[in-house]
C-alpha cells in the first residue's frame, strides 16, 4: 500500500472516531450529550443572557425598619431588553423552613419620589423590598416581581406594566419606574410571582436533563395489527441501535423515539405522537427534592395597596383636558406602527384605556368589521406556531363569518395540529394554521404527518404583496433547555430571511409570548412565568429588527383580569388591531 493510501485511510479513520464520538456522545442523552451538542452546533449552553444592571448606592445611615429609596440619580427607564434581566439567586443558598421563603405578606414597597400630586407623563418610581416569612429583610436577589398600575371605576378602567421590568438589584431590593399616562387615582400593584428560592429550584430543575419531560410515539404496522408506544425526546439514553433517529434533516432540530420492541414494528412505522404529563409529574421526585417543592408557592400580591393622584394636566401647562383626551391625544402623533418604527428589543410597556391597547412607540388602529373584512380580502394569512397565536386565527373564523369557513377534507380530530384551513370565496380570504413541530405538550395524539417544522413551512410559502406570515412559539419550550430554543429561532429566522429574499413584500410578524396561569405546583414548575419570560427575551433578541413585533407580554402582564396562557378580555382583539394594522395601516 503506497504512503499516500496508508494516510488517507488513517485521516477517514480518524474522522470516524470523531463522527461516532460525537453520535454516541450527543444523540444518546448521556452525561455529555447536551455539551457534545452544544459544542457540534456552535451554541452556548449556560444562561443565554448576563445581567447588566448597574449598582444602586443606599444611605447607610438608615436602618432595616422599612424600604430606603436609591440616593442620587435613578437608573432611568429601561430601555432594551438587555437591561431588565434579572439576576439569578446565588446557587450556595441554603433554608430551613418555608420562614425563610420571600414572603409576599411581608415584603413591601414605597414611592420614591412622594408628592402630594403628579401630573401626566411623570413618572413614578417604586423601589420593593423583599422579606421572608419572619419579616427579615432579604440579603440576595433573585425573587420574580412584576408590577403595574391601574384606575378601575365606574367611569373608565387603566391600567399598564412598568416602563421596562421590575429591576433586581441584587441585594433583596428591586426597582420599578412607570410612566403616568392617564389622570385620577392610580393604584400600584406588586405581585410576587416566585422567590428567589422557587427560581433556583426551577432554573436547576430546567438544567438538570435536557429530556426531562415525557414524550410518546406510536408505531403502527403497515396492516394495523403491530402497535406499541415507545418514550421520545430531543435526547435519550441508549446505544444507537435502540434508537430512531428522527433528527429534521432541514433544520437539524434533534428528535428521538426508542426503537420499538416488536421486530414487526419498525422506524418508519412512527405514526403519532403525544406528551404524557401524568408520566411527566410523576417523575419529578427524581430531579426535585421535597425541600424544592416546597418553595412553588402560588403567585401571592403584596398587601400594600399605593396610590397617588394624578392631575390630568401635563407639568408646566395649565390646560386641562377630560382622561379620554389625555390618555389617547399624544398617541394620536404617534406614526402608524410599521414594520420599522415597532423594534421588538424595546420594552418599555403600552397600556389599557377602556380595553384598548395602545404601543408607547406607534399608534395602532381600530378595526370594525367592515374595515376589518377589507383589510383581509385577498390576502393569504398564515399562522404558524402555538394555541396562543391559533386565538387568533379563531378569532377571525367567528368575527368574519359565517362566509369564513374551514376547509377540512373530513372530520377534524379533537385537537388538531393542521394544517386546518378556511376560506372566503366571497371577499377571497385564505387562512391557515399549523402548529410547530416537536416539542408538542398536548397529551392527545397528533398525527405525524401532519407535524411541520415552522422554517419548513416558510420555505414552501411562495409569499407576494397580500401573504401575510404570523408566528409565535414559546409555551411548548419552557420545559426544554434554552440552547434547544434559540436553535429553533434561528432556524426559523433563517427561513424568514430567506422568503424576504424571493419576495420582500411578504408581511412577517412575530407575537411574543404572555403571562399565563399557575395553579399548580407542576404548572409553576414547567410553565413557569420566569421560564416563558425567558423564552420572550430570545425571542425579541433573535427576530430582525424589521420584522413587525406584537408586544403580547406587556399586553397581558397590565391586563385586569387573571393569567391565563390564552388571555381572555380584549387581549385577542387588540393582537388583531395590532396585525391589521402593519397589513393595512398607511401613513397619514
Amino acid at each position: 500500500m503506497s504512503p499516500q493510501k496508508t494516510f488517507l485511510l488513517i485521516i477517514v479513520f480518524i474522522v470516524c472516531l470523531i463522527t461516532c464520538g460525537l453520535w454516541l456522545d450527543c444523540g444518546l442523552g448521556s452525561c455529555n450529550s447536551v455539551h457534545s451538542f452544544i459544542q457540534a452546533t456552535g451554541i452556548a449552553h449556560n444562561d443565554v443572557f448576563r445581567p447588566r444592571v448597574k449598582p444602586v448606592l443606599y444611605d447607610p445611615s438608615v436602618g432595616d425598619t422599612g424600604v430606603v429609596c436609591p440616593v442620587g440619580k435613578g437608573t432611568g427607564p429601561v430601555s432594551h431588553l438587555t437591561d431588565a434581566i434579572q439576576p439569578s439567586p446565588p446557587s450556595n443558598v441554603r433554608w430551613a423552613t418555608v420562614e425563610n421563603l420571600t414572603s409576599a405578606k411581608y415584603s413591601d414597597n414605597k414611592i420614591c419620589n412622594a408628592k402630594k400630586v403628579y401630573f401626566l407623563h411623570d413618572q413614578l418610581e417604586l423601589l420593593i423590598q423583599a422579606r421572608d416569612g419572619r419579616r427579615r429583610l432579604k440579603q440576595y436577589g433573585g425573587d420574580y416581581f412584576r408590577a403595574k398600575i391601574f384606575t378601575k371605576n365606574s367611569t373608565f378602567s387603566a391600567s399598564s406594566a412598568t416602563d421596562g421590568e421590575v429591576i433586581d438589584l441584587g441585594d433583596g431590593t428591586y426597582r420599578a419606574l412607570f410612566t403616568l399616562k392617564w389622570p385620577g387615582k392610580v393604584n400600584v400593584k406588586v405581585t410576587l410571582v416566585h422567590p428567589s428560592e422557587a427560581v433556583d429550584a426551577i432554573r436547576r430543575f430546567r438544567d438538570a436533563a435536557p429530556a426531562r419531560f415525557v414524550y410518546r410515539g406510536k408505531f403502527v404496522s403497515a396492516d394495523g395489527t403491530h402497535k406499541e408506544e415507545t418514550f421520545c425526546n430531543i435526547v435519550l439514553s441508549g446505544n444507537p441501535p435502540d434508537l430512531c433517529n428522527f433528527t429534521d434533516k432541514a433544520t437539524g432540530s434533534p428528535w428521538f423515539c426508542y426503537k420499538p420492541k416488536s421486530p414487526k414494528l419498525k422506524c418508519s412505522d412512527w405514526r403519532e405522537h403525544r406528551c404524557d404529563s401524568g408520566a411527566a409529574n410523576r417523575s419529578d421526585a427524581s430531579l426535585l427534592s421535597s425541600h424544592d417543592k416546597l418553595t412553588l408557592i402560588p403567585k401571592s400580591d403584596l398587601p400594600t395597596r399605593i396610590q397617588v393622584e394624578v392631575r390630568g394636566t401635563i407639568r408646566n401647562s395649565s390646560e386641562q383636558k377630560s382622561a379620554s383626551d389625555n390618555a389617547t391625544t399624544e398617541v394620536i402623533n404617534l406614526p402608524i406602527c410599521t414594520n420599522g418604527c415597532n423594534i421588538g428589543n424595546l420594552l418599555t410597556s403600552g397600556y389599557y384605556f377602556r380595553d384598548i391597547w395602545y404601543n408607547p412607540s406607534c399608534r395602532i388602529l381600530n378595526f370594525p368589521l367592515d374595515e376589518m373584512r377589507n383589510c383581509v380580502s385577498g390576502k393569504k394569512l398564515y399562522f404558524l406556531g402555538d394555541s396562543t397565536i391559533r386565538q387568533l386565527f379563531e378569532f377571525y373564523l367567528v368575527r368574519l363569518g359565517p362566509g369564513l369557513k374551514k376547509t377540512q377534507s373530513g372530520p377534524e380530530p379533537r385537537w388538531h395540529v393542521g394544517p386546518t384551513r378556511a376560506l372566503d370565496q366571497v371577499f377571497n380570504i385564505s387562512m391557515m394554521f399549523r402548529f410547530h413541530a416537536y416539542p408538542i405538550g398536548r397529551n392527545s395524539w397528533a398525527t405525524v404527518k401532519d407535524i411541520h417544522y415552522i422554517a419548513n413551512e416558510v420555505d414552501s410559502i411562495v409569499g407576494d404583496e397580500n401573504s401575510v406570515v404570523v408566528i409565535s412559539l414559546w409555551s411548548h419550550f419552557t420545559h426544554e433547555p434554552e440552547w434547544f430554543f434559540v436553535q429553533r429561532m434561528r432556524t426559523i429566522m433563517a427561513a424568514v430571511a430567506r422568503l424576504r429574499e424571493r419576495s420582500p413584500s411578504t408581511l412577517v410578524v412575530f407575537k411574543g409570548a404572555n403571562t399565563r396561569e399557575h395553579n399548580t405546583a407542576n404548572q409553576r414548575l414547567y410553565n413557569s412565568d420566569w421560564l416563558a419570560r425567558r423564552m420572550e427575551y430570545i425571542i425579541r433578541r433573535e427576530i430582525a429588527e424589521n420584522l413587525a413585533f406584537m408586544d403580547s407580554w406587556s399586553m397581558s402582564s397590565a391586563q385586569l383580569i387573571a393569567d391565563n396562557v390564552h388571555p381572555g378580555g380584549s387581549h385577542v382583539k387588540n393582537l388583531s388591531n395590532q396585525l391589521l394594522t402593519f397589513m393595512c395601516g398607511r401613513p397619514t
